[in-house]
């Protein structure tokens, strides 16, 4: 990135740093876990320079703990960057809204600095809730008037407010934002005057009768491999009856076991009807790659999967899928199409936007040209500051409007689905920079204006299946999931998958190798924890029954349930209603680490 850019960000532009940042905060927020490990001593297995307890997010820092530098205790977390271009480290938690509602909370903590010029670091608390329905930071204390800069010695800081009780989330951490060295050790929450007491906490534990219910009412499910008949799975056919989207979900994006369901739930769906349309969470473009080998035989499969950029999808299991996808397709048995819905790499769609106007509109050439010659990709954009940000996704969005304006132009001499991908792939463009904007469309909610978007032009005859995260296919505020259920209600299907114990391949940061990771045991308390008591391999839970029964209801309160994404975590919780999230949950005792290829060359 150019060297100035993280610095206008970090000064220039400080409010809305710290905005985005509790952006990011909000979604956080939702890491379900006790307080804990609020001096830093216990560390991960994963990663031992993380703090276990603590979400954290950071651009340019280098962050460790310290067992020399320290307040008390053993260690102390550290957050240093010494180069010109600043950055930024936040770690954060939550507190149970049950412990505050109502309270006045107080965060306290000892904060160390040296040779902070540009920026600084700071303790902060914030709570959250709705207003006419749309989320909004009702309180913030972020030590605004009394920041630590430059270089000083252990200091004692605190922020506080009141929580009020229509809040939904209160969360706190720490900050580092810019050059130089901060520490942070032994923080402590005060709720209305007492000290808080981690050891304290008791977990949520399911009563007898829950337990019996959910035995008495799943379904087990005889295998994970494809090419098994679908007795065990005609047991779901009525929940899937009169359903034109089914979103397929993972509870992380590296385990086999999820990959090889979802690979029999598609050979399923398929002897069932004469078309399938399959959609995966990966560029609309570079999908399309993929789709011309399944249907004609072009290409080389591996490739094409390498270019779909994710290594999450550069897999074994992927590949295996493809190639039965190609089988299916040519045995004349039917017909799968395979697309994709996402929208975060520009390039290609902007190749084929300029290879459409080419032939179609060359005196746009030159026009077009000019409005594109900006384009980046997702790692660029995410740092550029707002001004920019809009300059480029007004010029990308001249592109697609000019389209849109000679659309009955274009019909008269190109194929309908010509000009159709063309118009998309300039909506895809806009959409890969809008999603950085405030006040524009998400990447989920483009997601789902995709699936939209090839629904109408091939799915209203067949059934489309969407391969995405557990976080996408849900029906949690903005992710695509609900977006989805609002444009399709019952037509639609949320599918979640949750896991007992195993390894998943993941990365520890984006710029390391793809490993295979441990599953710790599911912690007590939480929804695996639960299901694994059940002690049968794989099984399904109808999630609508158990929102209407008694001793089912538990699931529709919120729970502790893994979500990991393409990254490590020793602490992968998130509390969530899984029945208002999922329709639908299949579970795996025992998983293993998806078969990796490796990062594509091209990412």
């Amino acid at each position: 990135m150019p060297s100035n850019q993280v610095n206008v960000i970090m000064n220039k532009f400080l409010p809305l740093l710290l905005l985005i940042l509790f952006v990011w905060a909000d979604y956080s927020s939702i890491v379900a876990q006790p307080i804990r490990n609020l001096n830093f001593e216990e560390v991960g297995l994963i990663n031992p320079n993380a703090p276990v307890g603590w979400a954290s997010r950071n651009l340019g820092q280098e962050i460790s703990i310290d067992s020399v530098i320290v307040h008390s205790g053993k260690v102390s977390l550290r957050s240093k960057n010494e180069s010109d271009e600043g950055g930024f480290f936040i770690i954060n938690q939550s507190i149970p809204n049950d412990l505050i509602s109502g309270k006045h909370v107080k965060l306290s903590g000892w904060i160390r600095t040296e040779n902070i010029t540009e920026g600084h670091a700071n303790l902060w608390i914030r709570v959250d809730g709705y207003q006419n329905g749309d989320p909004i930071m009702l309180a913030i204390d972020n030590m605004v008037n009394e920041l630590a800069v430059g270089s000083l010695p252990w200091t004692k800081y605190s922020v506080e407010l009141n929580v009020e009780e229509e809040a939904i989330s209160t969360s706190f951490g720490a900050l580092h934002q810019g050059n130089g060295i901060a520490w942070f050790d032994n923080l402590e929450i005060t709720i209305d005057g007492v000290i808080y007491d981690p050891d304290l906490y008791e977990p949520w534990s399911a009563t007898p009768k829950e337990i019996d219910w959910l035995k008495n009412n799943i379904k087990p499910l005889t295998s994970d491999e494809p090419g098994n008949d679908f007795d065990d799975l005609a047991e779901l056919e009525s929940f899937f009856k009169d359903v034109k989207i089914v979103g397929l979900g993972e509870a992380t994006h590296g385990t086999r076991e999820f990959f090889r369901m979802k690979h029999r739930f598609i050979e399923w769906f398929a002897s069932q009807s004469d078309t399938t349309i399959f959609v995966i969470e990966a560029g609309m473009p570079e999908a399309r790659i993929v789709n011309e080998y399944v249907l004609h035989g072009i290409g080389d499969p591996k490739e094409a999967l390498a270019g779909m950029h994710f290594w999450v999808w550069n897999t074994q299991e992927v590949l295996d899928l493809i190639e039965w996808i190609c089988a299916y397709n040519e045995s004349g048995n039917g017909r799968i199409e395979f697309l994709g819905n996402d929208l975060q790499f520009p390039h290609l769609a902007a190749d084929s936007v300029r290879a459409f106007v080419a032939k179609a509109d060359p005196g746009f050439s030159t026009s077009l040209n000019d409005h594109y010659k900006l384009i980046n990709g997702p790692d660029e954009l995410r740092v550029m500051d707002h001004e920019q940000l809009m300059g480029i996704h007004e010029s990308v969005s001249k592109v697609k409007d000019h389209l849109e304006q000679n659309r009955e132009n274009y019909l008269r001499h190109f194929e309908l689905m010509d000009v159709e991908w063309a118009i998309q792939n300039a909506r895809i463009i806009e959409q890969s920079v809008s999603r950085f904007l405030f006040g524009e469309d998400s990447r989920d909610k483009s997601m789902a204006i995709n699936t939209e978007w090839i629904y109408n032009h091939w799915g209203q005859d067949s059934k489309i299946i969407i391969w995405a995260h557990n976080d996408h296919v849900g029906y949690n505020e903005y992710w695509m999931g609900k977006y989805l259920n609002e444009s399709f209600g019952e037509q639609y299907r949320s599918v979640g998958f949750a896991f007992g114990e195993g390894k998943y391949s993941a990365v520890l940061s984006p710029n390391t190798p793809v490993e295979y990771f441990p599953l710790a045991p599911p912690r007590n308390g939480s929804v695996e924890y639960v299901f694994q008591k059940i002690d049968i391999p794989i099984f399904a839970v109808n999630l609508l029954e158990a929102k209407i029964h008694p001793d089912g209801k538990w699931l529709s309160s919120p729970k502790p349930l893994r979500s990991i994404g393409s990254t490590a975590r020793d602490e992968p919780y998130r509390e969530i209603p899984v029945a208002e999230y999922f329709d639908l949950m299949i579970y795996f005792d025992k998983t293993s680490a998806s078969h990796s290829f490796g990062r594509p060359k091209n990412n």
